[in-house]
C-alpha cells in the first residue's frame, strides 16, 4: 500500500504548470528491487517533473487536434482514474480533475512472473492512492475557490505538511484532514490524552488521536439528493433518482457506542440499498430485518462507534419514486446568433416551498458570447435574470420560494450572441452533443428541515453504550444534484432500456 509519487498540475495556462511534487525514494527503491527480481519484467523510473507535466496534460489538451495514439486510440481499455503512461511503462497512474487542477498520484505495484499486471481489483495500494488524492483536493480546494494557485501559495506548504505526517515514507496510515489539523494545533493535548490514558489504564484507540474533552454533542444529519433528466415528451419517460445519506459528528467522552433508528412513515417508500461504514457494529440492512410499529411505520436500527470527525455513516436509495420535485419544460430555438427561450416550472406540492437556493443555469454551447438580453419577461417578479462571468450562459435566480398560488414559474426572453468564436474557458468545457436546438438547462435547489423520502430520525430512540449525557442535533437536507431539463425542440440524450433480451 505505498507511493511512489504525488503531483499537483495546473492545466490553466495552455502549457500548464508543476504547483506540488513529492517523491518517496525509499518506495521507488523497492519498486526497482520488485521488478529486477522479477523474471521478464522491466523497471521504469519515475520521470522529471517537467515530462510529468506534459504527459499528464496530453490527456485534458481538448483543442489539439492531432491523433495522440495513448489519448485518443479506441483499443485502449482505461479503467479511469487509473491510467498508463509513456507508453504504457508507467502504470498504475491515478489521478483525479478538480476544476483546473490535476491531482496525480503513482502507486507501487509489484510485477508478475513475463512481464504481466496484477488485476486492479488486487492493488491495495491503488485504492489507498485514490483516498490520499481525495484528503489532498479536500485540503486544497478551500484554497483554490478564492483564487488562482500557485507553486509559491502558502497551501502547498501545508500539503507538504499534512504527505509527510499521513504518508510517511510513501505509505498512507490516517489520512484524516480532521485528524491532521487537531495534532497540528494542540500536540500538548495529545500528549496529556496519552498519559492519562496510562494513568487510567483506558485504551486509546489508535484510530483517535485525541480524545474529546469539554460539553458533548451527537449530530445526525440526512442528506437526501434527487437527479433527473426531464424530457417533455410522451414518447420518452423521465427519468428520476433519491439518495440520501446519513452524516455524523460525534463529540462525547470516553468510546461509546451509539444507537438510533431511522424510520419510514407510514405509506412512503422503504429506503433500501444500504449500505454502512465499517465503523457501524449492526444494522438492518436486509429488507428482513425491518421494524414495523403498531402504526405502520417501518424503521431500522443502526448502533456505530463514535468518531471524533465527521462521516458518512451510512448511503441508501429511495425506490418507487415516480413524481418529480420539480416539473418543467424547456423550449428553445433560433440561429447562431440569436435564439428565444422559454422555462416553466411547477414545484410539487409535497416539497418544502423554502429554499436556501433555487437557480437555474442557462448554458449555449457552441455559439459566441453573449452580448444582450431582450423581451424579458418572468415570474416571479423577485426572480432575477443574469450573465455569467464568463457570457456563456444566463442564470436565473427565482430566489427562496415559488410563488403561493399555483406554485408556478416562468421565464421567456431572447438572446443574442456575438459572431466571434468565444475564448477558450476550461471551466466551460463544449458538449459536443449540444449543437443547434439540442440543449438542457440545470435546476439547481436546496432546502433544509426536509427530505423527499419522509424518513426521520427519533430522538428518543438514541442510546449510549455506556450511558453518556449528550446534547443531540438532527437535521435534513435535500437538494438537486445533476438535475436537467432538456430542450423539446432538439435531440436529447437518453438511455433505452429493451423490454426483452
Amino acid at each position: 500500500m505505498s507511493v511512489r509519487g504525488l503531483w499537483v498540475l495546473s492545466r490553466a495556462e495552455k502549457n500548464g504548470e508543476l504547483l506540488f511534487s513529492r517523491r518517496f525514494p525509499t518506495v521507488e527503491r523497492r519498486q526497482e528491487m520488485s521488478c529486477k527480481k522479477t523474471e521478464g519484467s522491466k523497471y521504469f523510473p519515475l520521470p522529471t517533473d517537467a515530462d510529468m507535466l506534459t504527459a499528464v496534460l496530453k490527456f485534458h489538451n481538448y483543442e489539439d487536434d492531432r491523433f495522440v495514439e495513448e489519448r485518443d486510440s479506441c483499443t485502449i481499455q482505461r479503467q479511469p482514474p487509473t491510467y498508463e503512461l509513456f507508453e504504457g511503462q508507467l502504470w498504475p497512474v491515478v489521478w483525479i480533475v478538480q476544476g483546473h487542477l490535476v491531482y496525480v498520484a503513482v502507486a507501487m505495484a509489484e510485477p508478475l512472473a513475463g512481464g504481466k499486471r496484477k488485476p486492479l481489483l488486487e492493488l491495495t495500494s491503488v485504492t489507498v492512492s485514490l483516498q490520499l488524492l481525495q484528503s489532498m483536493i479536500e485540503m486544497v480546494t478551500p484554497e483554490a475557490e478564492k483564487g488562482e494557485l500557485t507553486k509559491d501559495s502558502s497551501i502547498f506548504t501545508d500539503l507538504l505538511m499534512f504527505v509527510c505526517w499521513c504518508a510517511p515514507f510513501g505509505n498512507p496510515n490516517d489520512l484524516s484532514i480532521v485528524n491532521f489539523k487537531a495534532v497540528q494545533q494542540t500536540p500538548q493535548k495529545v500528549k496529556q490524552t496519552a498519559v492519562r490514558a496510562r494513568e487510567t489504564q483506558i485504551v486509546q484507540p489508535a484510530w483517535r488521536l485525541i480524545n474529546h474533552k469539554g460539553s458533548s454533542k451527537l449530530i445526525l444529519i440526512v442528506r437526501e439528493y434527487v437527479r433527473a433528466a426531464v424530457y417533455d415528451s410522451q414518447s420518452i419517460p423521465n427519468a428520476l433518482d433519491v439518495y440520501g445519506t446519513v452524516r455524523t459528528r460525534c463529540e462525547i467522552e470516553g468510546h461509546p457506542e451509539v444507537q438510533f433508528s431511522l424510520t419510514m412513515l407510514k405509506g412512503n417508500p422503504v429506503l433500501n440499498n444500504v449500505i454502512v461504514h465499517p465503523r457501524v457494529i449492526t444494522a438492518d440492512t436486509d429488507q428482513f430485518d425491518l421494524q414495523i410499529t403498531a402504526g405502520g411505520d417501518v424503521s431500522r436500527k443502526f448502533r456505530f462507534s463514535a468518531l471524533l470527525e465527521p462521516f458518512d455513516l451510512c448511503h441508501y436509495t429511495v425506490p418507487d419514486i415516480k413524481q418529480l420535485p420539480v416539473e418543467g419544460y424547456y423550449q428553445m430555438e433560433g440561429t447562431s446568433t440569436s435564439v428565444r427561450l422559454l422555462i416553466q416550472l411547477k414545484l410539487n406540492p409535497r416539497v418544502k416551498n423554502d429554499f436556501e437556493v433555487c437557480n437555474v443555469e442557462i448554458p449555449f454551447y457552441h455559439r459566441g458570447c453573449i452580448t444582450d438580453i431582450n423581451n424579458l419577461d418572468q415570474s416571479p417578479t423577485w426572480s432575477t435574470v443574469n450573465m455569467s462571468a464568463n457570457r456563456r450562459c444566463l442564470l436565473w435566480s427565482i430566489g427562496q420560494r415559488f410563488p403561493i398560488k399555483g406554485l408556478e414559474a416562468f421565464l421567456q426572453c431572447d438572446v443574442v450572441f456575438s459572431n466571434e468564436p468565444p475564448p477558450r474557458d476550461i471551466n466551460f468545457p463544449e458538449d459536443p452533443f449540444c449543437i443547434n436546438n439540442n440543449a438542457y438547462i440545470k435546476v439547481a435547489f436546496k432546502t433544509r428541515d426536509y427530505v423527499y423520502s419522509s424518513c426521520k430520525i427519533d430522538s428518543r430512540s438514541i442510546t449510549y453504550f455506556p450511558t453518556a449525557k449528550c446534547k443531540v442535533t438532527i437535521g435534513y437536507e435535500f437538494s438537486s444534484e445533476n438535475y436537467r431539463i432538456w430542450n423539446s425542440r432538439g435531440d436529447c440524450e437518453v438511455a433505452y432500456t429493451p423490454t426483452t433480451v
